[in-house]
């Protein structure tokens, strides 16, 4: 993680070009030696705030997965109906996988780095109990169906972020926001499907 105060331009710059560069290209294809490049600060500079290009990487997906957090908790604690709360989630995922590319999806999903599966496997875990919580008032409110079991609600949501990076899936959804927004409405609106169906524009 960051082994100095964060703050200043050099770290504002790594930030902004980490965002830029992992969202562009993934994680995994994204060098130190180009990170510095492009922020225009060198690696004497790039070690003073990060231990590694890992330490950047989670300092970023940390802000960026803590925005979405927060957006997340506004929608659920507003008070309208749980439907509205299901379709202004939907419309968040959308806007927040505009311009993410397969590559990081798969860094998110499938790394095989120790230290980011663990990153990503704790928040993941920590998404999932909140979303559990929710889901679970509503039940006890009437307003989400009575007769669904949260078991298979929790074990679905475990699993089904595996099917963003599924060969099969991929195939049938090559844009990574179309393929995003299929298995979100599929979760929320099942093969009813929704009215007015959210559309990634």
């Amino acid at each position: 993680m960051a082994t100095d105060s964060p703050n200043g331009p050099s770290y504002d710059a790594l930030m902004e070009t980490g965002r830029r560069l992992f969202w562009k290209h993934g994680i995994s294809r994204v060098s130190v030696t180009e990170l510095c490049r492009e922020a225009g600060v060198s690696k004497m500079t790039f070690y003073r705030y990060f231990s590694g290009k890992n330490a950047l990487a989670i300092a970023v997906l940390t802000q960026v997965f803590e925005a979405a957090k927060a957006e997340y908790r506004d929608i659920m604690t507003r008070d309208i109906p749980f439907a509205d709360k299901i379709r202004d989630t939907v419309l968040m995922k959308l806007e927040r996988s505009r311009d993410i590319s397969d590559e990081l999806v798969t860094d998110i999903y499938k790394s095989q780095d120790e230290e980011l599966m663990a990153f990503f496997a704790k928040h993941r875990a920590m998404v999932i109990e909140e979303s559990m919580g929710y889901y679970r008032e509503a039940q006890a409110k009437g307003e989400l169906n009575p007769h669904f079991n949260l078991q298979f609600m929790h074990f679905t949501l475990e699993h089904i972020n595996d099917w963003v990076t599924r060969p099969e899936i991929v195939q049938m959804y090559p844009d990574v926001r179309d393929r995003v927004m299929a298995i979100t409405h599929f979760f929320f609106y099942g093969l009813a499907g929704e009215r007015n169906p959210i559309e990634a524009k």
